[in-house]
């Protein structure tokens, strides 16, 4: 197919298995708000789902060009939770209010990595609000790419680590682990753990916030 599952009302998509399409897995027609997607796997397509959504939970989201895909500045993804988000060129492309909880980058036992080119890239639109309790670790590139202007909430990730804390730097995202390419205000990174990152563990230009109760280790660059 094309496109696997055309969305045009709202709906709840559950228990599903969406691949090998050539445009999308999950799309739309209109941009309807208050889809929900869960416990559905979606692989091996040109983009996994591109759809405005209130949840997006316990998803499998691999082998895609482009696992999540997101560019309107008036629908986006609410949140995205308890999600495997490995193998894609890019996991996570747009912004997303709430991205919690989930694996990106690693296998689902999260001993080794199940690369996307680049976990995340935010900051476009409407801006994510919350990157909160995620492994995001084994990516090719950054494991974040962020480029807005106030950064969200950043708090209890594993970044380039599993929930172990393994020193490992096969676990390590290839670059940075959380680049930040703007002059970002009001920022709150805490108890996140970057680790065996190829460049710096946090890398931003300008930051005014706060940075506490984070770790830094074996990072072939600077720790910030």
């Amino acid at each position: 197919n094309s496109i696997g599952i055309l969305i045009k009302e709202t709906c709840v998509i559950e228990n599903c298995i969406v691949e090998r399409n050539s445009i999308a897995g999950i799309s739309y027609a209109n941009s309807k708000y208050g889809v929900v997607i869960k416990k559905t796997v979606v692989r091996d397509n040109k983009v996994g789902i591109e759809s405005p959504a209130s949840l997006i939970e316990n998803c499998e989201i691999v082998n895609n060009n482009i696992g999540v895909s997101m560019h309107s500045n008036n629908y986006n993804v609410d949140t995205i939770r308890g999600c495997l988000i490995s193998g894609n060129d890019i996991g996570i492309d747009g912004d997303v209010i709430v991205i919690e909880d989930n694996i990106i980058g690693l296998s689902k036992d999260q001993k080794q990595a199940m690369p996307n080119g680049t976990g995340i890239i935010s900051g476009k639109y409407v801006a994510t609000k919350k990157i909160i309790n995620n492994v995001i670790a084994g990516n090719i590139n950054n494991g974040v790419s962020y480029n807005g202007h106030t950064f969200p909430e950043f708090t209890n990730n594993y970044v380039g680590t599993n929930r172990y804390l393994d020193i490992n730097p096969s676990l390590g995202n290839g670059e940075n682990g959380l680049y930040v390419g703007s002059d970002i205000v009001n920022c709150n990174f805490s108890n996140n753990h970057f680790m065996n990152n190829g460049g710096a563990g946090l890398y931003a230009t300008v930051v005014r916030g706060t940075i506490e109760n984070c770790s830094f280790i074996n990072n072939k660059k600077e720790g910030v």
